[in-house]
């Protein structure tokens, strides 16, 4: 029996405004910090080269055999819903030997609450 190699698939909307894909490299590069050995790509909802499909293939091509799918979306909108398990769906049909499990988005937390009372302590 083989060994299961986990990785992990960060997912972000994307936009072409000049600086947002780095502010999702760097939270990248913070869990790659929290998840040592544990291969991590990042892929936009709105990019062809960085899309979902892209990002399972590059883990796939690291010898990952169980994705974790990562929703950086506060709440379930449509692409969550959607947009996202379809992606995945296509995946699984050109390759069904790779577990894909898709978690939460990042919902009500009180930890995000911290981080929003910080910035507005800095206003």
């Amino acid at each position: 029996m083989s060994r299961q190699v986990e990785g992990v698939l960060l997912i972000a909307h994307g936009t072409s405004a000049p600086g947002a894909e780095a502010i999702v490299e760097a939270l990248a590069d913070m869990l790659r910090a929290r998840l040592p050995g544990c291969p991590l790509q990042v892929a936009y909802l709105c990019s062809a080269d960085a899309g979902i499909e892209a990002g399972l293939g590059r883990l796939v091509g690291l010898g990952v055999t169980h994705v974790k799918v990562a929703p950086c979306f506060l709440f379930d909108g449509v692409h969550v819903r959607e947009g996202v398990p379809a992606a995945i769906a296509a995946f699984r049909e050109r390759f069904p030997q790779v577990m894909v499990s898709l978690g939460r988005s990042l919902g009500a937390d009180a930890r995000i609450a911290d981080v929003l009372a910080e910035r507005i302590a800095e206003i």
